[in-house]
Parts: structure tokens; C-alpha cells; sequence
């Protein structure tokens, strides 16, 4: 009986301690949320660069295509 007595007499700096580490515990949680969130957000928006990087490469095509016959027309004299 004497230990039992013993061990739920614990020191405030044990409990302080304690809270603290709970404390850290859930920030470090939430941070956890905030950045599975931001993984996510990066994820989803990489279809729409991805498709704005064909468009851009499809423009750019048809830019050169259009280029190298301009410059293959003779010239009117």
C-alpha cells in the first residue's frame, strides 16, 4: 500500500511539465493539419499548371511553325 500511496503523490513541477508536453503536443498536431492541407492545395492546383503549361507549349508550336513559313515566303518585287 505504500507505493500506491507514493505514486499519486507527483511534484507540481511533474505536472507542469506535463501540461506543457500536452501542450506542445497539440500545436504540433495542428501544425501537422495546416501542412496536410497545404500538400493537398499544391496538389490540386497542379493539374491546372500542368495544363496551362500545354496550352503554353502548344502556342509556342504554333508560333514557330508560323515563324518558319514567314520566313520561307519570297520576297514580293
Amino acid at each position: 500500500m505504500g507505493k500506491k500511496d507514493a505514486q499519486r503523490c507527483t511534484l507540481p513541477v511533474d505536472q507542469y511539465r506535463k501540461n506543457i508536453g500536452k501542450q506542445d503536443y497539440k500545436r504540433s498536431k495542428k501544425d501537422l493539419i495546416r501542412s496536410k492541407r497545404e500538400a493537398d492545395r499544391r496538389k490540386t492546383s497542379t493539374g491546372f499548371r500542368d495544363s496551362m503549361l500545354v496550352m503554353l507549349a502548344l502556342c509556342a508550336v504554333v508560333c514557330l511553325i508560323y515563324m518558319f513559313f514567314y520566313l520561307q515566303m519570297p520576297p514580293k518585287t
